[in-house]
């Protein structure tokens, strides 16, 4: 349809120039998202190249005995936001939801076995903290710890069915709903949905308290609509489309056109700079309409083998046809598809 068309010619602008900023950077830079995006503009070359795989294993390297990662200040103002070798589950997570989306990828069977020890550490948290520790306390509940938690176990259970990684991830899920307002004064409109990055401050002089930073909630709500796929003891998708309306909200009231503020201050209802690239919003938005940016792993076994097929369409159907590989893909017209086997 034309709206379909108009709306691959937009996606593929911002895949574009989002990809195009990020290689100003250093040549060497390599995470998942660019990963993705590299997907879309270089195919599977990016899945199978030397960057990433040293990328993982610089993520390996730092991995302790016990499976955990620990808090390292790298910068002087941070000495005082946690005590060095220390952990949380924000730590540990900002490396494992890497990881967990290579294995899905690759079905590494060396890398497994270091993810999941990681995994089992995190399991004696209770509480989101630990995620932003560029400027925030280590301990400081942290709705993106929960954000990092639900999307690394939702990439475990649909890499290998496990259902207990499912109950990983509602849990996960449940533990960010306290930062999200909702509910609204009668004069804040913009509240409703507003997501609370933590309890806490930034550098102890920043409080966080009355300030959505909406970027935050929109990580957390695209880990959700993934969830939703699986779960539905709540209703995730729900809340994920009110903190996406809630980030349009704040998009329009921002001074840079199409762009939405890093926080909003609720109760002087103003948003405030810097001004971030609608990429998320992006993604939640196509979520809503059942299409997914990032890419899709199906795992098919048969004669006791297994193999994987990564798309940046959805496999909506995988089936062995003697030599043959028979897909059924869902994607948006006029944008790339990519395989990688």
């Amino acid at each position: 349809s034309l709206e379909l068309e108009n709306l691959s010619r937009r996606i593929w602008y911002i895949i574009d120039e989002v990809h195009r900023l990020r290689n100003l950077g250093k040549a060497t830079s390599v995470d998942t998202d660019s990963l993705v995006f590299g997907f879309y503009t270089r195919g599977a070359e990016r899945l199978v190249g030397e960057p990433y795989r040293n990328f993982i294993k610089w993520l390996l390297s730092s991995q302790e005995d016990d499976g955990s990662w620990r808090f390292k200040p790298r910068r002087k103002e941070q000495e005082n936001l946690g005590r060095k070798g220390d952990t949380a589950v924000g730590i540990c997570m900002e490396k494992l939801v890497h990881i967990a989306f290579y294995y899905r990828l690759t079905g590494d069977e060396e890398v497994y076995s270091r993810l999941v020890k990681g995994l089992n550490y995190t399991r004696r948290f209770t509480r989101p903290e630990g995620a932003q520790t560029w400027e925030v306390p280590l301990h400081a509940p942290d709705i993106y710890a929960s954000a990092l938690a639900v999307q690394t176990y939702v990439d475990m259970y649909e890499a290998t069915g496990d259902r207990g990684y499912l109950a990983e991830a509602v849990k996960w899920a449940y533990r960010g709903l306290p930062f999200i307002y909702l509910w609204r004064a009668h004069d804040r409109e913009i509240m409703l949905y507003a997501t609370i990055p933590v309890f806490a401050s930034s550098f102890y002089r920043h409080p966080w308290f009355g300030r959505a930073v909406q970027w935050n909630g929109l990580a957390y709500a695209y880990s959700l609509q993934r969830l939703a796929k699986h779960d539905d003891s709540l209703p995730w998708d729900v809340i994920a489309r009110g903190i996406l309306y809630s980030a349009i909200d704040q998009m329009l009231k921002s001074p840079v056109y199409g762009y939405y503020p890093d926080s909003y201050d609720i109760v002087e209802d103003h948003p405030n700079p810097a001004w971030i690239n609608p990429e998320l919003i992006l993604r939640n938005v196509l979520m809503l309409k059942d299409y997914d940016l990032y890419l899709h792993t199906r795992l098919i076994k048969t004669d006791g083998m297994a193999f994987r097929v990564t798309c940046n369409a959805v496999v909506e159907e995988a089936k062995i046809d003697g030599v043959r590989v028979n897909l059924r893909l869902r994607y948006i017209p006029g944008l790339p598809v990519h395989l990688f086997i």
